[in-house]
């Protein structure tokens, strides 16, 4: 059996460290955040008006804004008023930067882990414990076959 060499721990500890320094800013960055927050995509679909002598009644249609979003278990799709549409759209983006902050900050948090786990084996002392003999050792009479 070929000796393997175990990482070493100080270089664990130093990518921990780096990856724990990373967290606080993410953190902070997340805990700024003031909201309101709306879940949901702002999107932008063509739509044509129905008018036969319209423009878009032979091409593309006209800009309609909605909010993509899950309600009752399936997708809907709410048009935006031109009243709200600048402000729905603004909500729906920081929700979408909210989200992926989120997804960055779990994603850290399983490299920490991961490491941690790396450094404990890393640490760990494989070799048996063993007696006189070089066998375990054994105790009391029960352990005798006489």
């Amino acid at each position: 059996m070929a000796y393997q060499m175990k990482p070493d721990p100080s270089q664990i500890r130093q990518r921990i460290r780096r990856l724990e320094d990373s967290l606080g800013s993410l953190v902070a960055q997340l805990l700024a955040e003031r909201g309101p927050l709306r879940r949901g995509s702002f999107v932008t679909l063509q739509r044509k008006c129905g008018k036969a002598t319209c423009h878009c009644a032979h091409g593309p249609g006209h800009p309609a804004p909605y909010l993509s979003t899950r309600c009752e278990g399936r997708t809907r799709l709410f048009y935006l008023t031109p009243e709200v549409r600048d402000q729905v759209a603004e909500e729906a983006g920081r929700y979408r930067t909210f989200r992926q902050r989120r997804a960055l900050l779990a994603q850290r948090m399983r490299a920490i882990l991961a490491s941690v786990d790396e450094l404990a084996e890393a640490l760990e002392n494989p070799a048996p414990l063993v007696g006189k003999r070089g066998q375990a050792r054994r105790r009391g009479r029960s352990a005798r076959s006489d």
